[in-house]
């Protein structure tokens, strides 16, 4: 197959604004640990679930969010503070070399791709 555009979905979270981490722990202060733990990363009040997904947003045509409603997304809210979003970004496939060198820079050299274009 040869596509011209890929559909990526993910979860990422936000903070809600003034509310404490379950346990009244702060999430500012959580989000930091976390990432410093787990590499997972934090763009200003999002919170993106996996490294990669951030740069595909910043090499996608465009993305959208939308907000996970459901028994499911409350339960993680009163855990956590965090508020549940979907993310839906197109990323072309011409920005796919970019987006490897860009994540080359975070974790390192990655293995060559064995498919060609």
């Amino acid at each position: 197959f040869s596509f011209n555009y890929y559909l990526v979905m993910s979860s990422i979270y936000h903070e809600k604004e003034g509310k404490k981490g379950g346990k009244g722990i702060d999430l500012i202060s959580k989000a930091e640990k976390n990432k410093a733990e787990t590499g997972h990363s934090r763009g200003g009040d999002t919170i993106y679930a996996k490294l990669e997904d951030e740069i595909f947003r910043q090499v996608a045509y465009c993305s959208s969010t939308f907000k996970c409603k459901g028994e499911r997304a409350e339960q993680y809210l009163a855990e956590t503070g965090l508020v549940s979003h979907k993310l839906v970004m197109l990323v072309p496939a011409s920005s796919i070399a970019k987006f490897r060198k860009e994540l080359a820079k975070m974790v390192g050299p990655l293995p060559p791709h064995t498919w060609t274009r």
